[in-house]
């Protein structure tokens, strides 16, 4: 059935390999970076690629790297980010009713509730490092009052700590008034 297997006699693919934890494909370079390449019909269309402090996702339809690590930093739309997360993008259209490029938090539930995706600013407390000792600091987060097809309703909250407690300071409702 013209299938290889490595450490298995009964492959489930062209090729299987079955290892222990951690002891399963290396790939080594003697120069340059190893690399997977991902074909069809021997056309390239994605390119994997590891180096001593970068890790690379390649597109060759759009002929860039859309996702890169590099000295413990993640990059999306740059080999060189310069923060911790850098995301990079361009689009010359300014129209709140275009589908911009951008950064989306999405709620696929259809249970309810009024939560839609916030941004957590957090630190550990002076207590220590663990999960109960996480605090959010400041916090923007969207809800919504309505998500009825055609009458949806949205508002933002800008939020930050004061006295160990987490306080609502900006409420932009869905008329547009601020509280």
């Amino acid at each position: 059935d013209n299938k290889v297997g490595i450490g298995t006699t009964s492959p489930d693919n062209i090729l299987h390999i079955l290892g222990g934890d951690e002891n399963t494909l290396k790939l080594d370079a003697t120069s340059g970076q190893p690399a997977i390449f991902f074909a069809e019909n021997d056309s390239n269309k994605w390119e994997m690629r590891a180096g001593a402090d970068e890790f690379g996702l390649y597109d060759y339809n759009d002929s860039k790297w859309h996702f890169y690590i590099k000295d413990a930093k993640v990059g999306i739309g740059t080999t060189s980010p310069s923060k911790t997360l850098q995301i990079n993008f361009g689009s010359a259209v300014n129209s709140p009713s275009v589908n911009n490029e951008g950064i989306i938090l999405f709620n696929t539930s259809s249970a309810g509730g009024t939560h839609l995706g916030g941004i957590h600013f957090r630190r550990y407390d002076n207590s220590g490092t663990a999960t109960s000792d996480e605090k959010t600091f400041a916090l923007i987060d969207a809800q919504t009052s309505d998500f009825t097809a055609g009458s949806e309703d949205g508002h933002l909250r800008f939020s930050t700590m004061k006295a160990g407690t987490l306080t609502q300071h900006i409420h932009i409702q869905n008329t547009g008034a601020v509280g």
